[in-house]
């Protein structure tokens, strides 16, 4: 997603910059059970929506539905391996 890799602690943790804030993704332990997902939603803003759809299913990343126009710009909804919704959103540029 063009994120910096800021840190990483082995397959454990990784922090990534994103200029004035950090993302953190972290593996979670076997012993706490299976992920049960959830319907909250993290959002990204990205320049090119259509870029990111393409590379998302190079990756084979699970799209869900197509990129939606909106009035304030387009969103496109994918699933990471947890079954977690995450969202890119391009702002209508006026």
């Amino acid at each position: 997603m063009g994120f910096e890799l800021k840190f990483i602690d082995g397959n454990a943790w990784a922090e990534f910059d994103l200029g004035e804030t950090t993302f953190a993704l972290l593996q979670r332990p076997a012993e706490k059970g299976k992920v049960q997902p959830a319907k909250t939603r993290i959002m990204f803003e990205v320049n090119d929506i259509e870029k990111m759809r393409r590379y998302l299913i190079s990756l084979g990343v699970k799209l869900i539905g197509v990129v939606k126009e909106e009035p304030y710009g387009k969103l496109l909804t994918f699933e990471d391996p947890d079954g977690h919704w995450l969202e890119f959103f391009e702002n209508k540029r006026t």
